[in-house]
């Protein structure tokens, strides 16, 4: 388990939509939209094109719109976007599949400093990051 302070900056990526990946405390990746708005771990700034370069692998039919979310949920991910008002990342979907495909995974596992947040994607449908 990473002990390390998740270190967090908003100043690179403002006005910027990114989305980047995280890991919960029983082990499930979630995807994390910040909506241009959303707080960031430090690790995954300093890492983003490796985060750009998974979400290049995916198949997304609802690029675009609100319906992108259940495109994250039919791999496997639990996805989460920033809303600015509540200044928390707001779960919009569960998992459709129990695994995330082999090829999704093993990119997964490559990510330097992948955040692990205290929380669980499952029980949580909100989850704040304070910096």
């Amino acid at each position: 388990m990473n002990t390390k302070k998740i270190e967090f900056k908003t100043d690179n990526i403002s006005g910027i939509e990114f989305d980047w990946f995280a890991i919960d405390n029983m082990g499930h990746y979630a995807l994390m939209s910040s909506a241009g708005s959303g707080i960031v771990p430090m690790s995954v700034i300093e890492d983003y094109k490796s985060h750009t370069s998974i979400i290049k692998q995916f198949d997304l039919p609802n690029y675009g719109s609100e319906q992108i979310w259940g495109n994250f949920a039919e791999y496997g991910l639990y996805v989460f976007d920033y809303d600015l008002h509540k200044n928390s990342y707001i779960r919009k979907s569960k998992p459709l599949k129990k695994e995330i495909p082999e090829y999704i995974k093993n990119e997964l596992k490559k990510l330097r400093n992948i955040p692990r947040l205290n929380c669980s994607f499952e029980t949580n449908s909100k989850i704040d990051i304070k910096i």
